[in-house]
């Protein structure tokens, strides 16, 4: 793909620098450049090595929604009266390209192609809010700090040192030589973003909830459990119990700083989202970031002791790299070929639900343990009849020798760089 189409553009980068006209004509000019790219490599791919099943992922309605949302949106509680005017089609136009895209992309299938499309989310506006997680808890006396004072006080300053110089070298360095530094010295990363995300200031040995404020979505909370964290000090059983249930009882109690209204709307327990092997893996509270306000993560001890735990910024413009959009829940899911019904409607398809469809369509047999379900109402009855569903046992057995496989610390470079671009990351 290189030697034939050049380097190949898996980022859009310097989403920081959206500061002048000039620099967001060169983002929205650059999406267009690697969606082009990227179609150009699927069609020659689908040609030159043909396969059953071929799936490209396209992200640059992803990007323009969340950072000229508020162009676009004049209910949008920063909404850029003065900017409408150039950006206020952004949007539209990311939409229109999109589907020239699409239509160039088709067309150079076979006639018999079955074609899926869907987005992994749908979207709206940020509501302007601000909350800080480790922020309440700590008020709540479920978190505890180092008394910053002695060395103490002297690793408060590296860790603003630090921050500082986080952002510079994340925006000058290029990410191979950040691959290098962590190949190189794996520990001095492990410290670098203990400090950048305060967590070396926790007192962990009298530290019940937590929060990783690093990412920009609402983080979610973690119950310090003995036997299951390195210094856990909750006792599993009733005081992990009454500790879920005043957290959540305390987080209903947050009022929207505009409206006085209850902010967050509803606490999932992990059992109710998560199942599986890894459930220990999963947080132990999840806060709903896709009905009601929309919130915005912000780290909670910056050194300003003045930030409080839930703050309205809508009546500050959006600065470089600030979302103006956020993902919301409800997404699209389109199916087109001979073997669908034409003009159906799906009500009650789910994000896990298309890979057993398409397992089902490719009559290949399904995993029993796999999430999700084939979407039998959207083919038609002489598909259905003419196609039986097989399922697959999966042995426990056949897991046996199975090594969980992590990130190389290059690919966590990549991976970190793209979503600190992309402001998902803090």
């Amino acid at each position: 793909l290189k030697k034939k189409f050049g380097k190949v553009g898996w980022q859009i980068r310097y989403l920081g620098n959206l500061k002048t006209d000039g620099g967001r004509d060169r983002i929205l000019q650059s999406l267009v450049d690697m969606e082009e790219h990227y179609q150009q490599m699927t069609t020659y791919l689908i040609k030159r090595y043909p396969t059953d099943v071929m799936m490209v992922v396209f992200t640059s309605i992803d990007t323009v929604q969340h950072f000229f949302w508020h162009y676009m949106d004049q209910n949008h509680p920063q909404h850029d009266v003065v900017g409408i005017t150039k950006y206020g089609d952004a949007i539209l136009k990311a939409y229109k390209k999109m589907d020239q895209i699409i239509a160039q992309l088709t067309s150079d299938f076979p006639e018999e192609t079955t074609i899926i499309l869907m987005s992994d989310h749908g979207f709206g506006p940020t509501g302007g809010r601000v909350i800080r997680l480790n922020h309440y808890l700590a008020d709540l006396g479920l978190l505890r700090l180092h008394n910053v004072s002695g060395w103490r006080w002297s690793k408060s300053l590296l860790a603003n040192t630090i921050k500082g110089l986080d952002s510079v070298l994340r925006s000058t360095l290029p990410s191979d030589y950040k691959a290098r530094l962590a190949r190189f010295f794996p520990k001095l990363r492990r410290q670098w973003e203990s400090y950048y995300t305060e967590f070396y200031n926790i007192n962990w040995k009298e530290t019940k909830a937590y929060c990783y404020e690093v990412l920009t979505f609402p983080p979610s909370i973690w119950i310090n459990l003995k036997y299951l964290r390195q210094y856990g000090i909750v006792e599993p059983g009733s005081e992990y119990e009454k500790l879920i249930q005043y957290i959540t009882e305390k987080l209903y109690e947050l009022r929207d700083p505009v409206t006085g209204k209850q902010l967050i709307t509803r606490v999932y327990r992990k059992e109710e989202i998560y199942h599986g092997p890894y459930l220990d893996h999963a947080p132990d509270l999840i806060i709903t970031w896709w009905d009601g306000i929309p919130l915005v993560a912000k780290p909670s001890f910056s050194g300003n002791k003045q930030e409080s735990v839930v703050e309205f910024k809508g009546a500050n413009p959006i600065t470089s790299g600030e979302w103006g959009g956020i993902h919301k829940l409800h997404g699209f899911l389109i199916l087109k070929g001979a073997p669908f019904k034409r003009g159906g409607q799906l009500n009650t398809a789910g994000i896990v639900d298309p890979v057993p469809t398409l397992l089902y369509l490719l009559d290949l047999p399904i995993p029993d343990d796999l999430d999700g379900r084939v979407l039998y109402e959207a083919f038609t009855k002489e598909f259905t009849i003419s196609h039986d569903v097989s399922t697959r046992k999966d042995n426990d057995n056949d897991h046996k020798g199975y090594v969980e496989r992590t990130y190389s610390d290059e690919e966590a470079i990549k991976i970190e760089e793209q979503l600190r671009g992309l402001g998902y990351i803090e």
